[in-house]
């Protein structure tokens, strides 16, 4: 395995985005629904650099995965804010590319 060194901003911005995604384990009577239901981002909002591009420009859903296409900058949250919650994220950069630099 060949282990890639990212500058700080991409590991923030990483762990904003991973922060972002997470699955909320609610201990309540009612189950806890999921925060990405697989099919579109309903339940998000997008934070990026240039504020005139819409959402929908930058992040998609495709195969059940959230997609971005990592410009502009910015990344994505829930509209609900969470406590007590489980994180379970899987994350890769798209087949033949690297990590762009600030």
């Amino acid at each position: 395995m060949h282990m890639r060194t990212l500058p700080m901003g991409s590991v923030l911005l990483a762990v904003t985005m991973l922060v972002s995604c997470a699955c909320p384990c609610k201990k309540s009577a009612a189950p806890a629904a999921d925060l990405f239901n697989g099919k579109d981002l309903s339940g998000w909002r997008a934070v990026l650099a240039k504020p005139e591009v819409k959402m929908d420009e930058v992040w998609s859903v495709r195969d059940g995965m959230i997609v971005c296409k990592g410009e502009p900058l910015g990344f994505i949250e829930t509209a609900q804010n969470y406590t007590d919650f489980k994180l379970a994220v899987e994350w890769r950069w798209a087949p033949g590319k690297q990590p762009s630099q600030p």
